[in-house]
């Protein structure tokens, strides 16, 4: 049984690193054919042909730089603005700046390149290897966070809506409408953000598949939360996490939810990416 479980453990371990190792991969073909394309003398089949490479271990590191400011530059939009609203604007906002940090990213690359080269500067050869650099991450960028925006954008909390049945008919209701949902023999209600409760014909399994992870988190089998719902935290015994809700939403002992000790560090990371 051990050695099953230690199998498991490190199969789930090669999993997660599977898609850094394919990203890097990836980066490497692409660095090789786009240095054998930039220039004649690197063709397979010139008579000079010699293999570039210093250039695709250069464009590699590049590569890799871009990603990381890309992701990191999404992840502080997506907690300070996207949570908000996703507009042009924001989006232009966020294109613009990481373009801006690759651009400053790229000025060192190129001297240190220059000066291990024991060559000179030459703004002709800056200026094109900065706009190929920058056309290249500006798509980059696109294919990386389109579905993770475009996600973002449809279950945003400002357009967002979920879809329920109550007496048999289909029903509408805003996700910013919502403080919570809990499920009691066996009926799931949604509570509003002014204290109203209402019936519903669905499963809290089926609602949760609606809503988006980065508004709402499933506290346990009974409840599914809203961020703006919480009023504050508490530790309690056990490792367990005490969960009290605005009174203006629910008042008495339904003010408090409990998150177990195993969720707990899940619940603290998606609640303090909104602060």
């Amino acid at each position: 049984m051990n050695r099953v479980f230690s199998r498991l453990t490190n199969l789930k371990k090669l999993n997660s690193f599977n898609p850094k190792l394919k990203s890097f991969l990836l980066l490497i073909v692409i660095s090789t054919i786009a240095n054998h394309l930039a220039q004649s003398e690197n063709f397979p089949f010139h008579s000079y042909y010699s293999f570039p490479y210093v250039s695709i271990i250069v464009s590699t590191i590049i590569g890799i730089t871009v990603l990381a400011i890309a992701k990191y530059n999404f992840i502080f939009f997506e907690k300070n603005y996207f949570h908000k609203e996703i507009t042009v604007k924001t989006l232009t906002y966020f294109l613009a700046s990481t373009l801006l940090y690759i651009s400053l990213a790229y000025l060192p690359i190129y001297w240190i390149v220059v000066s291990l080269r024991d060559g000179d500067f030459e703004l002709y050869y800056f200026s094109t290897g900065l706009s190929i650099t920058l056309l290249l991450s500006g798509l980059a960028i696109i294919f990386m966070f389109a579905e993770a925006i475009y996600k973002l954008h449809k279950l945003e909390t400002i357009h967002g809506t979920l879809n329920f049945k109550k007496a048999g008919e289909t029903c509408l209701i805003k996700l910013n409408e919502i403080a919570l949902l809990y499920s009691e023999n066996k009926i799931v209600y949604i509570v509003n953000t002014d204290g109203k409760i209402i019936t519903t014909d669905f499963t809290l399994n089926s609602a949760n598949e609606q809503l988006n992870n980065h508004s709402f988190f499933r506290a346990n089998r009974q409840t599914i939360l809203h961020f703006n719902s919480i009023e504050k935290l508490k530790p309690v015994e056990n490792g367990k996490l005490s969960v009290l809700l605005k009174s203006s939403i629910i008042d008495g002992e339904n003010r408090e939810i409990m998150i177990s000790r195993y969720k707990k560090k899940d619940f603290e990371n998606w609640f303090h990416n909104k602060l």
